[in-house]
C-alpha cells in the first residue's frame, strides 16, 4: 500500500476526532471569558422594607414618597462582578445619562450627579444599606425631582462604581452598575362612568371607559357612602377592587349592608403602578357619584330620581341600569299567543262542520 495514502488518511482521522474536543475547548474558554462590555445590573431592592418582585421590576418613588423623602428609606443590591465588593461609589443621572463616562459627570453636562463624596459599605448579601429618597433629591443638578408633572413618572438610574471613586476618567463596564428606578407622583386622571348615574336591585355595576394611560393602572377602587360625599366615603375605606384591564367594577347590596330600599352612593378611583405593592401608587380623584337603590329583583325602579325609560324594571339585578318593563316585555308575546289559539279553534270548529 502506498504509504503516503496511509499517513493522509492517518492525518485525516486524527485531524477529524480531534474537533469535538477542540470545539468544546473553544467553548468552555469564551464560558469562562467576561463578555465584553456586558452590562451589570444592580437594583433598588425594597423600599420602607417592601422587597421589589424581581430584579426586572420597575422601582418607583410615588406621591406619598415624596411628602416625606427622609423616612423612605431604600436599599440596594448589587449584581456580581466575579469579585468581591467591600464598596461603592454611587452617582445618579437622566435616563440614558451613560455617567460612566467622565465627560458626562461634569457641571457642564448636567445629567448626572454624585450622591455622596464617601464611599458606601456593601453588607451581607450585597446590599448597600442606609440610603434615603432625601439623597437623591439633594443634589444640586436636580437630577430627581419629586415636583415633576409626567403622567407616567421621570424614569432615572442609580450608577454603582465598585471598589473606587470614578475620579476623571471613563469607567469598564465591568466595574459598575445600573439600577433603574422612576418618580411619579402625578396620580391617574378621574374615570369617566359610562353606566347609569342611577342603579337599583340586588348588585351594582359600575363601568367607565378605559383611560389612555390603562398599561400604567394597577388597580381599580370602589368606595361607598350613604351621602354623596366623596371624602366620606374615602374615609370609610375600599368596599372592592378590580384589576388593571378592568372597565368595570360590581357590589352586591349585601356588601354594602343595604336592606330592601336603603340606598347608598358609590364611587370609583384609579391607582397607577408607582408602587411595589399592587394598589400602593398614586391614586386618582374619585368618580362622579352612582346612586344604588337594594331592591329586589322583581322589583321596578321606577320610583327613582327621575324614574326608569318606558316605567322599566332594573336589568340584570341593577347590573345595567333600567331596562323595559315586565308588562312591556310579556304583552306582545301573550297577544301573539291569543291570536293563534284563536285561528287552531275556528279551524277545529269548521273542519268539523264539513
Amino acid at each position: 500500500m502506498d504509504s503516503r495514502r496511509t499517513t493522509w488518511r492517518h492525518r485525516q482521522g486524527t485531524a477529524w476526532h480531534s474537533w469535538p474536543v477542540l470545539a468544546c475547548a473553544t467553548v468552555a474558554w469564551l464560558g469562562s471569558t467576561p463578555a465584553a462590555n456586558a452590562q451589570l445590573l444592580d437594583n433598588i431592592s425594597s423600599i420602607n422594607g417592601e422587597p421589589s418582585v424581581s430584579n426586572a421590576a420597575v422601582d418607583f418613588f410615588n406621591r406619598a414618597h415624596c411628602e416625606s423623602p427622609g423616612e423612605t428609606l431604600f436599599e440596594l443590591t448589587i449584581a456580581g462582578s466575579g469579585e468581591a465588593v467591600t464598596e461603592v461609589y454611587l452617582w445618579m443621572g437622566i435616563q440614558n445619562g451613560n455617567c460612566q463616562l467622565a465627560a458626562n459627570r461634569t457641571d457642564l453636562a448636567r445629567v448626572c450627579s454624585e450622591i455622596s463624596g464617601n464611599p458606601y459599605t456593601v453588607g451581607v448579601g450585597s446590599v448597600v444599606r442606609g440610603l434615603s429618597l432625601q439623597d437623591l433629591i439633594d443634589n444640586p443638578e436636580a437630577i430627581v425631582d419629586c415636583g415633576n408633572t409626567a403622567l407616567q413618572g421621570v424614569p432615572h438610574e442609580i450608577f454603582v462604581f465598585r471598589s473606587e471613586d470614578p475620579g476623571s476618567k471613563d469607567v469598564a463596564a465591568e466595574s459598575y452598575g445600573v439600577a433603574r428606578f422612576t418618580v411619579d407622583v402625578t396620580p391617574p386622571h378621574a374615570l369617566e362612568i359610562t353606566s347609569p348615574p342611577e342603579l337599583a336591585g340586588s348588585i351594582f355595576t359600575i363601568a367607565w371607559t378605559a383611560p389612555i394611560d390603562q398599561p400604567s393602572m394597577a388597580q381599580y377602587n370602589l368606595y361607598a357612602s350613604e351621602a354623596d360625599v366623596p371624602e366620606t366615603a374615602v374615609a370609610g375605606g375600599i368596599v372592592a377592587t378590580a384589576s388593571r384591564n378592568a372597565t368595570s367594577i360590581s357590589v352586591s347590596a349585601a356588601q354594602l349592608g343595604l336592606a330592601e330600599d336603603e340606598q347608598s352612593y358609590l364611587f370609583v378611583s384609579s391607582v397607577d403602578d408607582a408602587a411595589i405593592t399592587v394598589g400602593d401608587g398614586n391614586e386618582g380623584p374619585l368618580s362622579t357619584p352612582t346612586k344604588a337603590v337594594a331592591r329586589a329583583n322583581e322589583d321596578t325602579c321606577a320610583d327613582l330620581d327621575g324614574g326608569c325609560p318606558d316605567g322599566g324594571i332594573d336589568a340584570g339585578g341593577g347590573s345595567g341600569g333600567c331596562s323595559a318593563s315586565r308588562a312591556d316585555t310579556w304583552q306582545p308575546a301573550m297577544t301573539l299567543l291569543a291570536v293563534l289559539l284563536g285561528l287552531a279553534w275556528r279551524r277545529r270548529t269548521f273542519g268539523q262542520g264539513r
